[in-house]
């Protein structure tokens, strides 16, 4: 059962959270492998990225938290059409 439909609300919070933190963390980790493939000049620019992209997939999780939340609370039916087979009307 995937975690933004699920009937607990902390798998939902956790749902939400890992959303946009996974989602920015693993396009900072593309982002240092390839500056790492390009050469070894490039390596230690590689960590930078990688490191610096920890603040900011902290808040995009908080912010993905945060709009989850408020759509769970004023309009669910969004968040029970990802539950359904994916078309909403």
């Amino acid at each position: 059962q995937p975690l933004l439909t699920s009937s607990h609300p902390r798998l939902v919070d956790l749902g939400a959270f890992l959303t946009g933190f996974c989602a920015l963390g693993l396009s900072g980790l593309i982002m240092a492998a390839c500056l790492a493939l390009s050469g070894k000049a490039f390596l230690p620019l590689a960590w930078l990225a990688v490191f610096g992209h920890l603040p900011l997939m902290l808040v995009e999780g908080l912010i993905s938290l945060t709009a989850v939340r408020f759509l769970h609370k004023v309009k669910p039916e969004v968040l029970a059409c990802v539950q359904s087979s994916g078309t909403c009307a």
